[in-house]
């Protein structure tokens, strides 16, 4: 990997133009990152999605949740997904977007314009029910990402 760089608020407006250009119909997926254990990260090539246990081999259903009660996983947050665009800027090196902690990265507008149009896969709009707050992860970035 190669050193970090920070990015200012301007180089991350900069880069607005090419993210508002992603695909609003039909994405790539870029990158599927699987996590079976905190701070460990697995890229693979194929990942089988489960309805009950979300990317099979992530830990999301045994690290639990704080937004819940009980501290059992949350149900509608089996997956993290990310603009592969936004990533692209922010990490500025592939090899940093697994950082990040969301699982799927890909070229596609998941603006909640978009993602909640009919024409658009439903299972997408039910990823996007909580609200989306930067992880730990992020924490490590200047106020300028964090406002970004």
């Amino acid at each position: 990997m190669n050193s970090e760089k920070h990015l200012t608020m301007t180089e991350l407006e900069a880069g607005l133009d090419a993210i508002r250009q992603a695909p609003k119909n039909e994405g790539v997926l870029e990158l599927i990152v699987r996590r079976p254990q905190i701070d460990d990260r697995e890229i693979l090539e194929v990942g089988e999605l489960d309805v009950a246990e979300g990317l099979v081999g992530d830990n999301w259903r045994v690290r639990g949740r704080s937004r819940t009660t009980d501290g059992t996983s949350h149900p509608d947050m089996q997956l993290n997904i990310m603009n592969a665009r936004v990533i692209a800027l922010v990490a500025q090196d592939k090899d940093r977007w697994q950082l990040a902690g969301d699982q799927l990265f890909i070229d596609l507008d998941l603006s909640t314009d978009n993602l909640h149009q009919e024409r658009n896969c439903l299972s997408v709009p039910l990823l996007l029910k909580s609200p989306i707050n930067p992880c730990a992860g992020y924490l490590v970035h200047p106020l300028d990402f964090l406002v970004f």
